[in-house]
């Protein structure tokens, strides 16, 4: 899994620009201000479903560059070690292995699940750490509406470096020979059927694929080549007749 290190950055930009867009059109005449206008044109250039009294709240603080650095520096700390979708995308015995997270070249470690979060836990911690802040009621719940547009997530599964690691490790294992003794009892009638039963009955089945395979080829390369070495003969026995028949 790879963790994107530009995520955080990218958010704290579309955070300062949304807050620096507001204090712009807090400088317009009262008389000018359309509070609709304004809802549309952040939905528009943001992509936020700003409610009417989040935007309230946010009007009366003027669009306080403290209350965005507040945001800017919870979800920083929220998102530090790692936000996934969803923990139910996990396919590959993750939660009981843990997994490889690559933040960069030189710059990996294998993890446990609970060590990140998924982004329904980041929405649930950010709130309890707004909690604990010194605010009023009304930018409390500004900040938590607010953190569920800016809240992404940060890791994401890398197939392409799976898939070339899974084959890396493939090349490097040796093949291993069974020698199963002439005669060796595997399992009798009504015996349990273990795992170590099931493996050399795969392992005899696939030598007996492999014996057939071989034999049905070699026939079929033996009558080939019969054919091309006689041909040539029986056409020169019968020449004679050819022409005669001319």
């Amino acid at each position: 899994y790879s963790f994107d290190e530009n995520a955080f950055l990218n958010t704290e930009e579309r955070i300062r620009q949304f807050f620096e867009f507001g204090q712009e059109w807090l400088k317009k005449p009262a008389a000018s201000r359309n509070v609709s206008e304004i809802r549309k044109e952040i939905a528009e250039k943001f992509g936020l479903e700003i409610g009417v009294r989040e935007l309230d709240t946010l009007i009366r603080a003027n669009f306080s560059s403290e209350l965005a650095e507040t945001l800017i520096s919870l979800i920083g700390k929220i998102s530090s070690p790692g936000i996934i979708l969803s923990k139910n995308l996990f396919i590959r015995r993750e939660p009981e292995r843990g997994f490889i997270l690559f933040r960069g070249p030189g710059n990996e470690k294998l993890i446990r699940v609970e060590e990140i979060l998924e982004v329904k836990e980041s929405r649930e911690k950010f709130a309890a750490e707004v909690e604990r802040l010194a605010l009023p009621g009304p930018q409390k719940m500004l900040l938590r509406s607010l953190a569920d547009a800016f809240l992404t997530p940060n890791i994401t599964y890398n197939k392409v470096e799976t898939e070339v690691r899974k084959e890396h490790a493939r090349s490097r294992v040796e093949t291993v020979f069974y020698r199963i003794k002439k005669g060796k009892v595997i399992i009798r009638k009504g015996d349990e059927a273990t795992a170590e039963t099931l493996k050399w009955i795969s392992i005899i089945n696939q030598s007996l694929k492999e014996r057939h395979a071989w034999v049905k080829n070699f026939a079929g390369t033996f009558l080939l080549f019969a054919l091309l070495l006689f041909s040539p003969g029986l056409i020169l026995l019968h020449w004679d007749t050819i022409l005669l028949h001319r």
